[in-house]
């Protein structure tokens, strides 16, 4: 038991995770990818009830509901701005954004 816990917190919480946000910084804007991290609680709690099948608290869920409804306004504002840009703006921007 002790091993795959170290095996699970090492591989998935140490490398795959890392592995996992450069492959979204290459596909996403970095405003999006920064998005990612915040559901990790989320996820967790999820899989949590899925596999083990520990139910969740009434205020784990409302966390669960802010963090979608937080990331959902903020990618939507996210979007908005550039919505609001010419094409040539935009591409642009990504370009300044992803060379820093």
């Amino acid at each position: 038991m002790l091993l795959t816990q170290v095996a699970m917190q090492g591989f998935v919480g140490g490398i795959l995770s890392v592995v996992a946000l450069v492959a979204a910084l290459q596909r996403l804007s970095t405003q999006t990818a920064a998005l990612l991290p915040t559901f990790t609680p989320a996820v967790a709690m999820m899989i949590a009830w899925v596999a083990l099948g520990t139910k969740p608290e009434t205020m784990e869920l409302v966390g669960t509901l802010v963090i979608f409804l937080g990331s959902g306004l903020a990618e939507a504002a996210h979007s908005g701005l550039s919505g609001s840009m010419p094409d040539a703006a935009v591409a642009a921007r990504n370009a300044d954004i992803r060379s820093e």
